[in-house]
């Protein structure tokens, strides 16, 4: 990135972002569960931004995160 500063505001800007999602979502490890919901809003986010006719709705990332968790919840 040819602008540091900018870089380090975006770090902390993540960093925070997990923080508050992860104390949200799960009191017995933030942490975690704050960096993969982060991952998973950018990661559709970046979809959306680069191919939205392609990109996943709502009950497509539904599905997979029950998929991912072995079935239904």
């Amino acid at each position: 990135m040819r602008f540091p500063d900018l870089r380090e505001r975006l770090a902390d800007a993540q960093d925070e972002a997990r923080k508050v999602l992860g104390e949200r979502l799960s009191p017995t490890d933030a942490d975690a569960a704050g960096a993969v919901q982060l991952a998973l809003i950018v990661g559709v986010m970046m979809q959306h931004l680069v191919a939205p006719d392609r990109a996943p709705g709502a009950e497509k990332i539904v599905r997979g995160l029950e998929a991912l968790a072995g079935g239904k919840a």
